[in-house]
């Protein structure tokens, strides 16, 4: 079975690259609204993994982009060694169900692990649903412990942010930096779980 987080638990491919001023050039100034930007980043993020560490299923699904949230229905409906996900999507009722599975084909050619697309996002009728939230609150349940000695152990280095895009770059022992993606939506800094090596977007 597919972890529920894989950029916690799997921590995605190759290392990035934390940006830096190149040798010569004039940095601007740091403004205050850029300060406070990328202090309620890392305060949305501390508050997730701490969510994590707590097993607080609904306080992380809270933190959750759409995007993400949509990327993770979909690795599970790709997850061949589930023996759980056929028995939780029968429990659909009979109009989400046409909407989830019209939305299921409509990802076909999304290759997963994600490279170049990511997932359309899910039907508005199953991101509302209360299936959603018992699917997740079921998964956290079954990898809380998991997730929390993770989360443990991330020391959150060095915070950017560009308009709407925010990526934090993250220390766990002495493994390498990893990039998280955090995006601002409906006024809120969210999980994007989107990580990325060096160069490429996975969007």
């Amino acid at each position: 079975m597919k972890l529920l987080i894989p950029v916690l638990l799997a921590l995605a491919t190759g290392c990035v690259t934390v940006p830096s001023t190149v040798r010569g050039s004039t940095e601007v100034p740091e403004s205050s609204s850029d300060r406070e930007a990328k202090a309620a980043v890392r305060e949305a993020f501390s508050k997730l993994h701490e969510a994590w560490r707590e097993g607080d299923a609904m306080g992380a699904l809270g933190l959750m982009s759409v995007q993400g949230v949509s990327d993770w229905v979909l690795e599970r409906t790709r997850d061949k060694s589930d023996p759980e996900w056929t028995k939780i999507v029968a429990k659909l009722d009979s109009a989400r169900k046409v909407d989830f599975d019209a939305w299921v084909r409509g990802n076909k050619s999304v290759v997963v692990p994600f490279v170049d697309d990511r997932s359309a996002p899910l039907p508005t009728s199953v991101l509302t649903s209360q299936w959603l939230v018992e699917t997740w609150k079921r998964y956290v349940e079954l990898e809380k412990a998991s997730l929390a000695a993770i989360a443990k152990g991330l020391e959150v280095s060095e915070v950017y942010v560009e308009g709407t895009d925010a990526s934090v770059f993250v220390k766990s022992g002495k493994t390498p930096v990893r990039m998280y993606s955090m995006v601002l939506e409906d006024g809120r800094w969210k999980f994007d779980y989107d990580v990325r090596p060096a160069g490429r977007k996975n969007r």
